[in-house]
């Protein structure tokens, strides 16, 4: 019989089973088909079985009848019928976990949430732009040194030697250049607004971007891009005009253009049901809108959303 943890008051029973926790886990990021297709080839037809018999014992056993055939076909038609009831909101459950971390399926990248990704790959690159803007300064800092501070041979042990200071903006002889950058190094003014021929030709130009609401003599190309979002778990019921009015109350103060919403063919019709929602903005908007309509906050409670991809 599977361990089981005393649960706090009012608290979901906690019961060990790798398999029923990774499907548990995974209904969130993967799709029903997928995950069972991950479960069936990755747990033996012994582990699979354990899982139903568990499940069973809080569900009708009318549900999850013990399958007969090949042991592949046993295994996949097990995993579905577990995975249809951990999706059905009305059969509570209890919270499996795992003690075994090495069984669980690894999920390669094809399975992952592209939100995450999105998020991750942002903060990427704000810190490539924050290093190369470091770099660039560096690189100024030894133009600067090598070019303002020119030396000469002291002839004992050819010690290079400064030929200025900023001490008064007078010449300084015998002072050594490590003593001088590092006198200038503690001047905030030595290198302020200095910079050489050659760093202004290879340094990039600022692009900008007109945002002046007031000056209306020229007008700018309006292109649209279009945030479109995977959105499922929705009731049977849900129809496109419903995802229209969930768009436009959490919109903000984002201009959408329009929202086309696409109904999809669920494995489980009776139980949920999928949209892939189209939502048409400015093109200079298009990293707002995906923060706002990829937020878990904006979204009603139990609504699965995550960035659409074409199959």
């Amino acid at each position: 019989m599977a361990n089981t943890f005393d649960a706090l008051p009012d608290e979901p029973e906690v019961v060990v089973n790798e398999a029923l926790c990774f499907i548990q886990q995974k209904l969130e990021v993967l799709a029903a088909d997928d995950l069972t297709k991950i479960c069936s080839d990755f747990y033996s037809t012994d582990e699979i079985e354990k899982a139903r018999a568990l499940l069973s014992c809080y569900v009708d056993k009318k549900r999850l009848p013990k399958q007969k055939g090949s042991d592949h076909d046993v295994s996949y038609r097990s995993v579905s019928m577990m995975v249809k009831v951990c999706v059905d909101p009305s059969v509570r459950l209890p919270s499996f976990c795992m003690v075994n971390i090495w069984n669980l399926p690894p999920v390669d990248a094809t399975h992952v949430d592209m939100s995450a990704v999105l998020a991750e790959l942002s903060a990427l690159r704000r810190e490539v732009r924050a290093v190369t803007e470091l770099l660039e300064e560096v690189r100024m800092l030894k133009s600067l040194l090598h070019s303002g501070c020119p030396t000469h041979n002291t002839g004992a042990g050819n010690t290079p030697v400064s030929d200025s200071t900023t001490d008064g903006g007078q010449l300084s002889i015998g002072m050594s250049f490590a003593a001088t950058a590092q006198q200038l190094a503690g001047d905030t003014n030595a290198f302020k607004n200095v910079v050489s021929k050659k760093e202004k030709e290879k340094r990039p130009r600022k692009v900008v971007v007109g945002e002046s609401v007031a000056n209306k003599h020229v007008q700018s190309v309006f292109t649209v891009r279009s945030v479109d979002i995977f959105v499922s778990r929705l009731h049977p019921a849900t129809c496109e005009e419903d995802l229209v009015k969930c768009v436009k109350t959490m919109k903000g103060n984002i201009d959408v253009k329009a929202v086309i919403s696409t109904r999809l063919k669920s494995k489980y019709e009776a139980l949920y049901t999928s949209y892939h929602v189209a939502v048409q903005v400015d093109s200079a908007l298009l990293t707002q809108a995906v923060d706002v309509f990829m937020s878990a906050g904006a979204w009603p409670a139990g609504v699965f959303v995550k960035i659409f991809q074409e199959a």
